[in-house]
């Protein structure tokens, strides 16, 4: 590869790294039509309940500590612990970002789970899991995912196609391609890596020069993705998806005869989500005709919540079930259930069953019903394998032809040495040349 591809590549790769970064993680898969929130787990400062950050003007031109309205009645709760530790934010596109409090002490994760349920079950939003990333080598991990090795391969194949055209028109063209391998010194091969990256001062026609430029923008389009899928699998946190203009589209449910009390006192060890009748029939192990209602009927449920628009809820459920319970809708008032879910969560914080349902929430979802930026499910191309194993065993090939050649130009060093006059030990070729005399004055 010569200079000029290598600055070409350089300038490429730093141009796709600005763009993506300034664009943000590019979401592949989210097509839901409510707004997206999404509550990240990363370091930053504690938030007074009073709205202040600890200490005062820490990152405060990138996220406010604010208790904002979203078009519902529910508050933002920040941890009161002074100091530095791991936070939950909730971050908002079209609005004030706002924060949550960690959940490393007792006091925070109180809180978490006063969020979490308040979320649920006043707001009316659906929590899912995203797929989540440590920091260190895992976060190279989504470089190897499906989605991102598809893209990937298609970045090869692309250029393979275009590469071998530009090939077909140097083949076809004036000078014609036998003539400029022939001043080639690195032999066909190496002739062919040079267009394999992008190498422009290799290509003799007009023609291959605008196939190679056509060839460098699919490949900046396609690597903006290839990136995008990276990025947007390695989002950290929990998506939660709700419209707070249109609650009459939901229909929030529990047991009859039961209030919002009852529900969270007898709260057991289940929490599933559904995305569909399908979903929700077959988590419950019964038939799905009837609808969702019909599906959460049969259910021996706690709680629920469902989006009538998008036929995908929230189940809460009992530990073991009653086969005489029955699930009814119930309309909750949200400043009622505010107020009831004060009272609970203080007496739940109390006996420390708190501590139980918030690792329940996290450990109890069901991973197939993931949504948002997740990518797990995408399976990888049988045109992706052929790629890679093409390129695996021309990369060999071109390796092989490289050491073999080296290999050739040390050999015909080493005979050029041992055949040179030197090396034989003649003499000098001045040695029979005789002196001037010295003719007398």
């Amino acid at each position: 590869m010569g200079r000029q591809s290598l600055y070409l590549v350089t300038v490429l790769a730093l141009g796709l790294v600005a763009v993506c970064r300034a664009a943000g993680p590019y979401d592949l898969q989210s097509t839901n039509p409510n707004q997206v929130l999404t509550i990240h787990y990363a370091p930053f400062a504690i938030c007074e309940e009073d709205g202040q950050i600890n200490p005062p003007g820490f990152v405060t031109d990138m996220m406010e500590c604010v208790n904002s309205d979203l078009g519902t009645d529910f508050d933002v709760y920040c941890s009161t612990t002074s100091g530095f530790t791991d936070c939950f934010y909730l971050v908002n596109e079209d609005q004030w970002p706002m924060m949550l409090g960690s959940y490393s002490t007792k006091a925070d994760r109180t809180r978490l789970a006063d969020y979490m349920i308040n979320i649920a079950l006043s707001t009316k939003a659906l929590i899912v899991p995203c797929e989540t990333q440590v920091s260190g080598f895992a976060l190279f991990a989504p470089m190897f995912q499906p989605l991102s090795v598809n893209i990937f391969a298609m970045m090869i194949l692309v250029h393979l196609v275009l590469a071998n055209l530009v090939l077909l028109t140097e083949y076809v063209g004036s000078s014609g391609l036998r003539k400029t391998v022939q001043y080639s010194k690195d032999g066909p091969i190496m002739f062919y890596m040079s267009f394999m990256g992008w190498d422009l001062s290799k290509v003799r026609t007009s023609l291959g020069r605008f196939i190679l430029f056509i060839d460098v923008m699919l490949e900046a389009v396609l690597g903006a993705y290839f990136i995008g899928s990276v990025t947007a699998s390695t989002e950290i946190g929990v998506s939660v998806q709700f419209d707070p203009d249109s609650a009459e589209d939901y229909t929030v449910g529990c047991r009859e005869g039961s209030t919002s009390i009852d529900i969270l006192e007898e709260w057991g060890a289940g929490i599933e989500l559904f995305d569909s009748t399908d979903a929700c029939a077959a988590m419950i192990g019964v038939s799905g005709t009837g609808g969702v209602d019909a599906c959460l009927s049969s259910y021996e449920t706690l709680a629920y919540w469902v989006d009538n628009n998008a036929d995908s809820g929230l189940c809460l459920y009992e530990e073991s079930f009653s086969p005489s319970t029955r699930t009814g809708a119930v309309n909750f008032s949200y400043p009622q259930l505010r107020q009831d879910m004060d009272t609970v969560i203080a007496d739940m914080q109390e006996d420390g069953r708190l501590d139980t349902l918030i690792a329940k929430w996290f450990e109890g979802l069901d991973d197939s019903l993931i949504t948002g930026n997740d990518t797990s499910q995408v399976q990888m191309e049988w045109w992706t394998y052929v790629t890679i194993a093409v390129l695996a065993v021309f990369l060999i090939v071109s390796m092989l032809h490289r050491l073999v050649h080296q290999s050739e130009n040390r050999a015909k060093k080493k005979l050029e040495a041992r055949t040179s006059p030197t090396a034989r030990g003649s003499e000098s070729p001045y040695a029979s040349v005789e002196p001037p005399s010295m003719l007398p004055v």
